[in-house]
Formats: C-alpha cells, structure tokens, sequence
C-alpha cells in the first residue's frame, strides 16, 4: 500500500472512530432502558450513507432555485465571511438538516422514550459527520497535503461532527414529542425542531466561514457545549423515566 493510501486509511478510520465513540458515550448516558446497539449502528449508517447523498441532491436543488443576485446581496452584506459562505451558511443547513432528519421516520419503533428521540437523532448526525469528515480530508489531502488533512480532521471532529450530532438530536426529540399523542410523527412536533436545527447549523457556519482562527475555536467550543446539553438532557430524561 502506498504512502497516501496509508495516511487517507488512517484519515477515514480517525474520521469514524471518535463519532462512534461519540455515539457510544451518549447512548450510555441512559443508566435505564439503554438503546440497543445494532439499531443505533443503522442510525449512525443511515446518516453516513443516505443523508450525505440526499444532502447533496437537496443541496443541488437548493442552489439552482436561489437567484444569482441574492448570493451577489448576502456577499455585500457579509463581506466579513469567506468566498462561498453562502452555500455553508444557508444552502447547507437548508439541504443537510432535513436530509438527516427524515431517516428518523424510519426508526420510529425504536422511539419510545423522550430520550431516545435525542439519542437516535445523535447517531444519524453523527454518521452524517463522519462521512462529511472523510470527504473534506481527502479534498485536503489531495490538495493541501497531510497536516492540513490531519488538522481538518481533528477541527471538524470536535466542531462540525458534534453540531451535526446535536442539532439531529434536537429534531429526534421533536419527533419523539409528537409521537406521544399517536402512532404516527407529526409535523406539529416536527417543524419547530427542524426549524432550530438549521438556525444552529446556519449560526455555526457563520463562525466557521470568517477568516479568524479565535472565532472559528468558538464555534468548536460552542458546537462541543451542544452537544454536552444534549448527552445531559439525555440524563436528565432517563432519570425522570418513560413519561417526563
């Protein structure tokens, strides 16, 4: 195996592994009716497979529909944010939000407590995140060589994979909310969630686009502080049990 091969093996396996163990920490944050492993894992896959392609095909849509002129208006109007911060902050919260969220429809057995919402909505962002991950360092390692695809990796880690695992989280318990009143996931319960996710990936974004390396470190922070609500929120459910 050649020298790139080898590092670009490393660079997927480290982009992979600390989501999972994301996964696995928050799931253990429930001392009492803990999710079952292997539905979890299809979780974690489902976003790292059919959330990145649908992502990318809501993403396309997304942009060919916007005017010419309303990226000409948020570039003036934001001429603080780095080229093409257009597209990371508003066609990419508008396209990978709602792609990672309607796999949580499909785990809708699995959605019994208010804390599972929370927990499975982790594992699709996860996922989601760790795929994310491995394209930006292979983009970066083609193009920017091997620190700078080794440091993407570890900012992104501990930034955008945990934003991506917090905002899902938070539509999971909006979906887990409105299946209390039915059988079915309810828009009502839904929306409201959705809605907040793309406002916090959108506000994430906008410290991640602006050329000023302190600013970016807040947005890991904040994006790490999010997450750690969550897994809280998540002991705090399990704790109060099945009907908090």
């Amino acid at each position: 195996m050649t020298p790139f091969l080898l590092v670009l093996a490393a660079l997927v396996g480290a982009a992979f592994f600390t989501p999972l163990l994301f996964l696995v920490w928050i799931r253990n944050r429930e001392r009492y009716r803990r999710e079952r492993l292997p539905p979890l894992l299809k979780a974690f896959l489902s976003g790292a497979v059919l959330g990145v392609i649908m992502a990318g095909l809501l993403a396309t849509m997304v942009a060919y529909v916007i005017p010419p002129a309303t990226v000409g208006a948020f570039q003036e109007a934001f001429p603080f944010l780095t080229a093409g911060a257009f597209l990371a902050v508003v066609v990419a919260p508008l396209a990978e939000e709602p792609a990672k969220a309607v796999w949580l429809l499909t785990f809708r057995g699995e959605l019994q407590e208010p804390e599972d919402g929370l927990v499975y909505g982790a594992a699709i962002g996860l996922g989601f995140g760790a795929t994310e991950n491995v394209l930006y360092a292979l983009v970066t390692l083609l193009f920017g060589g091997v620190e700078l695809a080794v440091a993407t990796v570890v900012f992104r880690t501990l930034g955008t994979v945990l934003l991506h695992g917090a905002a899902t989280a938070l539509v999971g318990y909006g979906a887990t909310r409105s299946l209390r009143w039915g059988a079915h996931v309810h828009l009502p319960g839904l929306v409201p969630a959705l809605g907040v996710a793309v406002l916090l990936h959108g506000a994430f974004n906008v410290l991640a686009s602006v050329d000023d390396f302190a600013v970016n470190l807040a947005g890991v922070l904040a994006a790490a502080l999010l997450f750690l609500a969550v897994a809280a929120r998540v002991r705090a459910l399990d704790r109060r049990g099945p009907h908090a």
